[in-house]
């Protein structure tokens, strides 16, 4: 393969001088396409001209014919209705509209709560206030557990027995003490309680 010299270059190169890029297959020249002579065929409607081309002599042309158009034929069809059958027909029972129920609107309060949401609230409250008082009574029967296991206690060891914070522990021991089942001897930290 001969090597192909650019003999145009503008990239500062001169350009009398050629520069070699490498191996390139030759090239044959183009040649300049020639006209198509058009033949019309005499079967055709002369309404409708054929497409002209410039084609070189190798190539051919093949022309397809109109393709027919066939039309399709839609027959109506005939729906018969269902048999009817001859059935008892239940009339349906009348349907009784109820009037709606309308909520009469219940007083509120001062607090802005009506009587019915009042006394469930009274409700929930006494709950909660039975299961304090089953705490509580729990609590003072455990206390007095500890006494018999200690004879001398301290506000301290009710605290780490009942797991209570101090203050807690103060109303316990007040709660007893009140009672009379236990008595209290010193004050300040030397306080101390026994079990009577």
């Amino acid at each position: 393969m001969p090597d192909l010299i650019l003999e145009n270059s503008t990239d500062g190169v001169d350009p009398t001088e050629g520069e070699i890029i490498g191996n390139v297959p030759e090239i044959a020249p183009m040649e300049e396409p020639h006209p198509v002579e058009e033949t019309q065929e005499k079967s055709e409607p002369e309404s409708e001209p054929e497409p002209t081309s410039e084609i070189s002599k190798e190539e051919t042309i093949k022309i397809e014919e109109p393709v027919e158009e066939k039309t399709v034929e839609i027959k109506p069809v005939e729906i018969k209705p269902a048999e009817e059958k001859q059935a008892t027909v239940e009339e349906p029972e009348p349907i009784h509209k109820e009037e709606p129920t309308v909520q009469k609107e219940e007083p509120v309060d001062k607090n802005g709560m009506t009587p019915t949401i009042r006394a469930y609230l009274m409700g929930l409250l006494v709950k909660a206030n039975a299961a304090v008082q089953t705490r509580k009574q729990k609590n003072l029967k455990k206390l007095l557990t500890l006494f018999d296991t200690m004879p001398k206690v301290q506000n301290n060891d009710v605290e780490k027995f009942l797991h209570l914070k101090d203050a807690m522990a103060t109303r316990y021991l007040n709660m007893l003490l009140k009672d009379g089942k236990i008595r209290r001897e010193g004050t300040g930290s030397a306080t101390r309680y026994y079990k009577i």
